[in-house]
């Protein structure tokens, strides 16, 4: 395997660092289930329409608001429009293969600028928690601008790092201004580097306007042309969140704890480190923090009536360990570590801070928006982990064995500063001393075993408790089911309906035909569903009636029972009038697919996330997603 050494070890290739991202991206593009109807209804029916007409239009496409860019959805149809596909399942993956390989690239070109910037042992490690990410797995195949700018967001600040501004700069406005307008606070750090530290304000300037021009000006030709008036979509979406009547709050919102659990759960403990890794930046390259430590040692010390040799005995410990602190040395470029922590920083000001923006409220998936930060996650956790608390810990190690146990036990304030607390608030739990020394020295190791075992039980757990509706939406271009439809060829449309499940529909991609239609029945959702785009050549531009921006219902959208061939459900014990169990109903439906889909509400919440040989068996329960056909409709 190729690779280069250095004095601090084995690096691998570009080239290989490559291909082991790869597996995983295309792994996710074949296996990953769409959790978000938003790319479904935002991103992958206006695709579909425009491919081949037919599909779903929600109402931000409506040239009444255009707050969405045909330019984005055409910059992903591009390969299909060369290509010419006729098969729609062959074309979904297609994408989702190309949307894989892209997000591998960008990484391998982030990996690169690590190495150059901040040395091979960090980019070793920080492209070990790219491949092992369940994060990056889930985001890197999904048609959503979040994931579309992350990829960009790895491009502007690898070209940080090795000082391509220009790069940098024309890479946060591609971000912005194709994907997702929000995304430019990631340019922040940049634009201050380069204007303040760098002393460089005409470059920012120069390059911020070229590359408004270079994107702005064929994005509005695109959409003044689809929407049939002129538009510059990214400025419609900043001002409909900032000053709209729904603005962002319009699905609903999820507090804080949305945020970190979803962190965690994709994440995990680079999510926590990452964190910790501004405060962990800061102990790393000030070591007068250390003085603060000693003259709070000194001042306890005093108050509790003993000095004399204890006092000079930790100035002594502290004065020796000194020398070992980070920023004493072992860190040099502490501004480059401090650069790196500002985005982390600024997303969690901003967003932190605000609550969390849900679609859809019948949404239940929302993984994909913590994989915005994905790179600045593995790159901020580097030093909360395999630095910043290994030092620490081997610090409180030999204060321990010279000084501090025997003088907290002394002085009878065990329960407050014991070695118990200090080693439980650092992650080790008391042990003897050879296995905590051995956990100390392998801290960087055990810390991206359990990243790498928790992402993976992560990814196994989404695909065998989520991945039946795909599975079944799949099923209608099997060999089994159009030769049925076959035999009835007075059967000129083909209605596939669906109720309370409206929102995990993968796409219009997995209908064989034109002449298959998805159809809504009316369910306990009373929001706003999207509506069919027009059958005129110029329906993109035509403003559709029954449309509204408040989310309030639509009944036209409604669809009758008795019409429906086909019916996609999830068929749950707990009923309402308008959700029954249409599989009980054997006179009427017969199951021609079922899946096993988690069932959430009887699970327990650890196994229902995270999957564990045997032990989630028996803690997890399944219901059936299940394939209907109208008994009454196809007869001979």
């Amino acid at each position: 395997m190729k690779s280069r050494k250095s004095s601090s070890g084995w690096l691998p290739l570009e080239s290989v660092a490559f291909r082991w991202l790869l597996v995983p991206r295309l792994l996710g593009a074949f296996l990953v289930h769409i959790s978000d109807c938003d790319e479904t209804y935002n991103y992958w029916e206006p695709a579909h329409h425009l491919l081949y007409g037919g599909g779903f239009q929600t109402w931000e496409y409506s040239p009444t608001y255009a707050l969405r860019s045909y330019g984005y959805i055409l910059i992903h149809m591009f390969p299909l429009l060369a290509t010419n596909t006729t098969n729609k399942l062959i074309a979904f993956y297609l994408v989702r293969v190309i949307l894989a390989a892209v997000c591998a690239l960008c990484e391998a070109y982030f990996y690169r600028a690590v190495a150059v910037r901040f040395g091979p042992v960090i980019a070793r490690r920080t492209l070990l928690l790219l491949a092992g990410s369940c994060g990056m797995y889930i985001a890197a195949p999904a048609f959503l601008p979040s994931s579309f700018s992350m990829c960009l967001g790895m491009i502007a600040l690898g070209a940080w790092f090795q000082r391509e501004y220009t790069v940098a700069i024309f890479a946060v406005a591609v971000s912005s201004l194709v994907g997702w307008p929000f995304s430019a606070v990631l340019g922040i750090p940049i634009a201050l580097d380069v204007v303040l530290y760098k002393r460089r304000p005409l470059l920012f300037i120069w390059w911020c306007l070229i590359s408004f021009v270079m994107v702005s000006v064929p994005l509005v030709a695109i959409d003044s042309v689809y929407y049939g008036r002129p538009v510059l979509a990214p400025l419609n979406i900043v001002l409909y969140n900032v000053f709209g009547k729904g603005g962002p709050n319009l699905y609903g919102v999820e507090p804080l704890s949305y945020y970190l659990i979803n962190g965690v759960l994709n994440f995990n403990v680079v999510f926590i480190l990452a964190l910790l890794a501004p405060l962990a930046v800061e102990f790393q390259t000030r070591p007068g923090i250390v003085h603060i430590l000693q003259v709070f040692w000194e001042v306890l010390i005093t108050v509790l009536g003993r000095g004399g040799s204890y006092v000079d005995t930790l100035k002594n410990i502290l004065s020796a360990y000194q020398g070992n602190v980070p920023g004493a040395g072992i860190f040099i470029r502490s501004r480059d570590y401090r650069k790196v922590v500002q985005p982390m920083i600024i997303w969690m000001i901003i967003f932190f801070t605000r609550p969390h923006k849900l679609f859809y409220p019948a949404l239940s998936g929302g993984e994909v928006f913590v994989s915005n930060l994905p790179a600045v996650l593995s790159l901020c956790s580097r030093h909360s982990s395999p630095t910043a608390f290994q030092d620490w810990l081997k610090f409180i190690d030999r204060v321990q064995t010279t000084l501090l146990y025997d003088l907290v036990v002394e002085m009878g304030i065990s329960l407050v500063l014991s070695q118990e607390i200090l080693t439980v608030v650092l992650g080790v739990a008391r042990m003897p001393r050879l296995l905590r020394r051995f956990f100390i020295s392998h801290l960087p190791t055990l810390t991206l075993v359990v990243f790498l075992l928790l992402s993976l039980s992560r990814a196994v757990a989404l695909h065998i408790g989520y991945g039946a509706p795909m599975d079944v939406y799949k099923s209608l271009n099997s060999h089994q089911i159009l030769s049925f439809t076959e035999q009835f060829p007075e059967v000129t449309e083909v209605n596939v309906c669906v109720g309370k499940e409206w929102h995990r529909f993968p796409s219009s991609f997995f209908l064989p035909n034109n002449k298959w239609n998805l159809r809504f029945l009316e369910s306990d959702f009373k929001g706003q569903l999207p509506g069919l785009y027009s059958r005129h050549d110029n329906s993109t531009s035509v403003i559709p009636d029954h449309m509204n921006d408040l989310n309030r219902e639509e009944p036209s959208r409604y669809f009758h029972l008795e019409k429906c061939h086909f019916l996609v459900d999830l068929d749950l014990p707990k009923t309402t009038p308008l959700q029954p169990r249409y599989s009980q109903d054997t006179g009427h439906w017969e199951t021609v697919v079922r899946r096993p889909f988690l069932d959430t509400r009887r699970s327990h919440r650890l196994f229902r996330a995270f999957y564990v040989p045997w032990l989630s068996a028996q803690y997890t329960h399944y219901a059936d997603y299940v394939l209907l056909r109208n008994k009454l409709l196809f007869v001979k």
